[in-house]
């Protein structure tokens, strides 16, 4: 006689969502890790005058400009410019991306003036770290 132990049930559709989601943060979450690491030693990001947010995720966009900033005063720049797009593309296309950084700039004592693009910002340091 054989025996076969019985096999737990599959596992339920929440249970398997719950999975995919945890594995696709996990993903985001790699990414936006390796995205920083790159942008920490390449010259072009660490130069320019001008920053598009243009489909990044809040989360994401406020580590970048955090970054850029910090760069930005360490090299003495006395500004640059955060391109955010007007928010057509938001849920309920209300802006996500420019309220944040404007947060960001108040918190670092930064001027922000509404660049004649719109959907842009320009941040003024100070050059002063903080």
């Amino acid at each position: 006689v054989f025996f076969r132990a019985a096999s737990p049930p599959p596992p339920s559709r929440s249970s398997r969502d719950s999975d995919d989601i945890r594995h696709f943060i996990e993903q985001r979450d790699a990414t936006m890790e390796q995205l920083l690491t790159h942008l920490r030693t390449d010259r072009s990001f660490l130069s320019c005058n001008s920053i598009d947010l243009h489909g990044f995720l809040v989360p994401l966009a406020v580590r970048v400009v955090n970054l850029k900033i910090n760069v930005a005063r360490s090299l003495q720049q006395a500004m640059f410019e955060v391109v955010t797009g007007r928010g057509s593309h938001s849920h309920g296309q209300t802006p996500r991306l420019k309220p944040a950084i404007r947060r960001i700039a108040d918190r670092e004592g930064i001027r922000v003036v509404d660049s004649p693009c719109q959907g842009a910002l320009l941040l003024i340091l100070s050059n002063r770290p903080r």
